[in-house]
């Protein structure tokens, strides 16, 4: 049972968390989603639209004409390329992640800073805490794009996982009699 204290102090955090108020705020969170492109609507997308119709017919198989089960496979198709997008972004991030700690290592980073962010990334730290880290030794500008990649990977994360679990998702739908 929740006391009153405690549920005045929810309503209270909850008046504190509502969001951008002034129009500018609302008009940057609306941005949010689009940063990368990962928010837009792959079928929408000419370069992806023509795959995921191919993806679909496998999926559905040769017997299925236009009907439900062809709706449901480009679901699946549409949600199983959103997961080889984002995979394509994270590889694209991760080469260049490894060009930096390459070129940081040659130009004679000291190796106090080149081996904080790997067992940073070892470790499985934070955009925030490697960071701290790299600034604690040295305040070089391939260490700083080095943290920025490390931030861009935590947030890819997310969206990777949210892929996986809607495609598990239509995937059950699809397999449901």
């Amino acid at each position: 049972m929740t006391s009153p204290a405690q549920t005045a102090a929810n309503r209270e955090n909850a008046r504190k968390s509502t969001g951008p108020r002034t129009r500018a705020g609302k008009d940057r969170a609306s941005r949010n989603a689009f940063r990368h492109g990962l928010a837009v609507d792959l079928s929408a997308d000419p370069r992806w639209g023509l795959q995921v119709e191919e993806v679909a017919r496998a999926i559905a198989g040769p017997r299925a004409g236009e009907g439900p089960a062809l709706a449901a496979a480009r679901l699946v198709a549409e949600a199983q390329l959103h997961l080889v997008r984002i995979r394509s972004i994270r590889a694209g991030l991760l080469s260049e992640l490894d060009r930096l700690l390459r070129e940081m290592e040659k130009g004679g980073a000291e190796p106090s800073t080149l081996t904080l962010v790997k067992a940073g990334l070892d470790a499985g730290l934070n955009n925030k805490e490697i960071h701290a880290m790299v600034a604690a030794t040295r305040r070089s500008q391939p260490a700083a794009r080095v943290s920025g990649l490390i931030g861009q990977l935590s947030r890819l994360d997310r969206y990777e996982r949210r892929a996986i679990a809607r495609r598990k998702s239509l995937v059950r739908e699809l397999d449901a009699p």
